[in-house]
């Protein structure tokens, strides 16, 4: 009986697995930018080793694969029609008068309670507000699009950023559903920008950003292992007007960092 139980339990993990897989495109599987940083990526189209689109692709497709589908992360909530759009226009500029700076063609992941003026809902995880469209860009967001940056989509988060319930659940939205621990799903993921942690860490992106009250983003942040920097505090759906702010999350400081100084370079009348 022993033996059966453990010969059923073996063919369940494999079904499982069968269940998960999936028939990679040639894009998709001969691609290499799973880790990869910031400056690596932007070396790689400087030299014409990639491009934005096929960034774009890429990141599209690991959301299809494992966020979608297979493992069902949940992370992202919504994905930018325009994107790819974005990314090829970007390439071109790229080839006829060069990159305009190190977030040139770098796709990026927004937390759904920051604005963005296009096609994307502002929800904050709400069925409320799943038909909120937002005017304009957050001020980050559209210093953001000016440094070069493909807004790729929306992540999932706690609910009105935790503040739904006193019961909530770190991750789940009534929108998006639970997110998931990229490292093992049976841990929380913690919150409430937990979409955008994910989607770091399970290189659904290579930059996403969050939103920071006391842990929204250094909790998810450690949970899934990447660094944070502060930023903007404007034009998104705060628990409080302060201290929240919005902070990019990136694998490396540096790329943390670069992201943060790229939003803020207008704000402070040049570059950091």
């Amino acid at each position: 009986m022993r033996n059966y139980r453990a010969l059923m339990v073996c063919g369940l993990v494999i079904g499982m697995m069968a269940g998960c897989a999936r028939e990679p495109d040639s894009d998709f599987a001969s691609a290499d930018f799973a880790e990869a940083d910031i400056a690596t990526l932007q070396q790689m189209m400087d030299t014409g080793e990639t491009t934005a689109v096929e960034l774009t692709d890429y990141y599209l497709d690991r959301i299809a694969a494992i966020d979608q589908a297979g493992v069902q992360l949940n992370a992202i909530i919504e994905i930018n029609p325009d994107a790819r759009d974005i990314a090829a226009d970007l390439d071109r500029e790229r080839a006829e008068s060069g990159a305009r700076g190190p977030l040139h063609g770098i796709p990026v992941v927004l937390k759904a309670n920051i604005d963005t003026g296009d096609r994307m809902a502002t929800s904050a995880g709400s069925l409320a507000l799943a038909d909120h469209r937002a005017p304009d860009d957050a001020y980050f967001v559209a210093r953001l699009r000016e440094a070069g940056a493909v807004i790729l989509a929306k992540g999932n988060l706690s609910e009105w950023a935790n503040f739904r319930s006193t019961q909530s659940s770190s991750g789940w939205s009534s929108l998006g559903g639970q997110t998931t621990n990229a490292y093992d799903p049976r841990r929380n993921p913690c919150g409430s920008s937990s979409g955008s942690a994910v989607a770091v860490s399970a290189n659904l992106t290579v930059l996403a950003v969050g939103t920071e009250t006391d842990g929204s983003v250094s909790l998810p942040g450690q949970y899934q292992r990447h660094r944070r920097h502060q930023t903007d505090t404007r034009s998104r759906q705060p628990r409080r007007h302060h201290p929240d702010s919005a902070q990019p999350g990136h694998r490396r400081p540096d790329g943390a960092h670069r992201a943060g100084c790229s939003a803020d370079a207008e704000r402070d009348g040049g570059s950091r």
